[in-house]
């Protein structure tokens, strides 16, 4: 996904993507609020496994 400032149909497919993996109830490829504190909390737990090595 390349950076463009688009919604085009490859960001709604990359948004359906990561609601299918983590936020299944609702995949519509919108990025509402819970879609995006979804990604907020992934980013957090990935950002202290990289700085610990363990995933907490």
């Amino acid at each position: 996904l390349t950076p463009g400032g688009d919604y085009d149909e490859a960001t709604k497919a990359t948004v359906e993507a990561f609601q299918r993996h983590w936020r299944p109830a609702q995949v519509d490829g919108i990025a509402d609020g819970e879609t995006r504190a979804t990604l907020m909390g992934v980013l957090q737990l990935a950002t202290a496994e990289s700085t610990t090595g363990v995933l907490n």
